[in-house]
């Protein structure tokens, strides 16, 4: 969730419920509300009831559902709106203090799955929120997959071929690039050590990782897939920040 974008969001909606109060407050004349503050509150309402179920699912990701659906009783008299307020204030109150929360209930590094590399969780992102993990994972090494080839400008292969002709020791050929550790000085020790993982897990991932999401129809865990993907992302960085080698 973005939470500054979902607190925002709560907000604009508790002004508009404290609007709607007191317009009717202050356009009370005995015991009326005069025409100008009724066409204001009229306005009022319609924008209410534009954003309520936007809001109504906010509060429900934030509070649960029995929240999210008292949230949606109106009471009587000017203040209509009053659970719905309530539960909008709570919910930002909750998004808030979630994180110190969490940390609180469980202390250590939190791994955020929007700062996976954008190969992995911009395919990943839609099938993931809609509860399809495993489709999540496929699509994440699909991409993988398929920027590794442009980036080899090999479409001819895939999967586990692709990532050791990418990570080859050999020396490039006409046809056939090859991926290189970045940072790395040739010819050293931690070059060849890099090289050589870099190809290992690049390997690796395709065929514990891809290969199941494909082939396992089972959906893993939150916590599994979330370090699916990660595994995913990690290789990602290494392809999209190695250098290639070519020749003409």
């Amino acid at each position: 969730m973005d939470i500054p974008r979902a607190i925002e969001v709560l907000e604009d909606f508790v002004d508009l419920t404290r609007e709607y109060l007191q317009v009717g407050m202050n356009g009370m004349t005995n015991g009326r509300v005069g025409t100008a503050a009724l066409a204001r509150r009229v306005e009022l309402d319609q924008a209410i009831r534009m954003r309520i179920v936007s809001v109504q699912r906010l509060i429900e990701a934030s509070l649960g559902p029995s929240a999210a659906a008292q949230m949606l009783r109106l009471r009587s008299g000017l203040d209509k709106y009053l659970d719905a307020r309530e539960a909008a204030e709570a919910a930002i109150g909750a998004l808030r203090d979630g994180e110190m929360i969490d940390e609180i209930l469980s202390p250590g590094p939190q791994l955020a799955a929007t700062g996976l590399h954008e190969w992995v969780w911009e395919p990943a992102r839609k099938q993931w929120s809609g509860g399809h993990r495993r489709a999540a994972i496929q699509s994440a090494a699909t991409r993988l997959d398929s920027e590794t080839q442009a980036r080899m400008e090999r479409w001819d292969i895939h999967g586990k071929a692709l990532a050791n002709q990418a990570w080859s020791a050999e020396p490039p050929s006409v046809g056939h690039r090859r991926l290189r550790p970045a940072g790395v000085q040739p010819g050293t020790e931690a070059y060849t050590s890099q090289l050589e993982g870099a190809r290992s897990l690049h390997v690796g991932v395709m065929q514990a990782i891809r290969n199941r999401a494909t082939h396992d129809l089972e959906e893993p865990s939150e916590q599994d897939g979330l370090e699916r993907l990660a595994a995913l992302s990690v290789v990602a960085r290494l392809v999209a920040e190695a250098r290639v080698e070519s020749v003409s």
